[in-house]
């Protein structure tokens, strides 16, 4: 197999993955008027699969999906060779990855980068030696050349690409000041949206200072970036929190694709003081080498004193970085987690960035199985809330009623709420 450069950014060394969901082939014109030859294509497709075979460790949750991953393969394949017959533009095998990716429900973050995610995510960071690592691979050629090309007028100005990064609603605010009930519900963690939301978040918090409770709703929330609700969120109200993780990799993975994480922190699995529990038996083949991460973090004196209980709302669309934050909130105690299920994929690292290294076409996708607390996939069943919904229920309205359970005088509506505008 040959040699190409993948970067992956542990947790506590960087920004974690990002949680922009929107069909990535909508990004490119109808031309972009790149053309390489069809063999090349075709090389990077089997190039791709075999990285996927070696370092993927998601398959058979795939399978249990339904996902016939054989016969998406194979398919595919036969589609990009007929198509490239009477046309040899890149965005043919772009889209073909892209279907290629959607087949298999972009699982564990698995898709091609498009333009606008090149455009929105990795240019405004080119500058900062801070995300050099992650973002390394996109300053090498191939890809290098590919990418300036595709962001060019020439390219774009046939077909602007459309945003990719979410919802940029601004956080909804309700301020409950009978009952000392503040809410605020957070759409997105994109770090485009950081500095624009960060002082209104520091004013919800500020306000609430003296309040019995505070509901952060992350209902739909897609996800973005670590630095968004750690910086917004966790950091502002200080404190020291430990929390551990069991992260599994192939042994292709942690010999080829994992840069930062220490390697004599790297075990074999049948290492470990006792065997992990997976609730599905067969997942743990191949998952030959663990990462135990135990990680602690200090914040130190909090920047607003506030001693109001910490409610966080959850639900099946709050995926990524946005069930990161849920993750966290449960394995360090920071806030009790009330709904359903989330969407998961974001209790781990950070995706991989693939070179293929004919096009320079870039694909990404978590290498690490992490592990719940229940054997379960975090990528296959999210993290699970400490209070979850009766059939039918909105979580907020869950929330309500356990903090009335608990003694706050929630039992009827909430009177005058003050509406913090957007």
């Amino acid at each position: 197999m040959r040699q190409s450069r993948v970067i992956l950014i542990a947790l506590c060394v960087c920004l974690a993955c990002g949680g922009l969901t929107a069909s990535p082939a909508a990004s490119l014109a109808e031309s972009t008027g790149i053309r390489f030859d069809k063999q090349r294509y075709l090389d990077d497709y089997d190039y791709l699969w075999e990285t996927l075979y070696e370092c993927y460790p998601h398959f058979n949750t795939l399978r249990r999906r339904g996902v016939d991953v054989e016969r998406v393969r194979r398919d595919a394949r036969a589609k990009l060779e007929e198509r490239l017959e009477t046309n040899d533009d890149f965005l043919v095998f772009y889209n073909a990855i892209a279907d290629l990716c959607d087949a298999m429900g972009n699982f564990a973050h698995l898709y091609p980068i498009s333009a606008s995610y090149y455009a929105e995510n990795i240019v405004p960071y080119g500058d900062d030696d801070t995300f050099s690592l992650w973002y390394g691979v996109f300053e090498t050629q191939p890809t290098a050349d590919l990418y300036a090309r595709l962001i060019s007028p020439e390219v774009t100005g046939r077909n602007p690409y459309r945003s990719s990064s979410g919802s940029t609603m601004r956080p909804d605010i309700y301020l409950y000041p009978e009952e000392k009930i503040g809410y605020i519900h957070i759409y997105s963690f994109v770090s485009a949206l950081l500095e624009r939301d960060r002082e209104r978040i520091a004013g919800f918090l500020r306000d609430t200072a003296a309040y019995e409770h505070i509901i952060i709703d992350i209902t739909g929330n897609g996800g973005g970036m670590l630095e968004y609700w750690w910086d917004t969120l966790v950091k502002p109200l200080g404190g020291t929190y430990s929390y551990e993780r069991y992260w599994f990799f192939t042994k292709a993975a942690t010999g080829k694709m994992i840069q930062s994480i220490p390697k004599e922190q790297i075990v074999r699995t049948d290492e470990l003081p006792a065997p992990a529990f997976f609730a599905h038996e067969a997942d743990r083949a191949g998952l030959d080498y663990v990462w135990p991460q135990k990680t602690t973090v200090m914040f130190g004196k909090a920047e607003i004193e506030h001693h109001a209980k910490r409610w966080v709302l959850i639900d099946g669309s709050s995926y990524s970085a946005a069930d990161q934050f849920a993750a966290f909130c449960k394995d360090t105690g920071w806030a009790t987690l009330v709904g359903t299920n989330t969407m998961g994929d974001g209790a781990g690292v950070a995706p991989v960035f693939l070179q293929l290294p004919g096009t320079g076409l870039v694909v990404r996708f978590h290498v690490n199985y992490t592990l719940n607390d229940d054997g379960t996939s975090n990528a296959e069943t999210g993290t699970a809330p400490d209070i979850r919904c009766e059939a039918r229920e909105r979580p907020v309205m869950a929330c309500l009623k356990q903090i009335g359970a608990e003694g706050g005088d929630v039992g009827k509506p909430l009177k005058n709420p003050v509406f913090i505008g957007r």
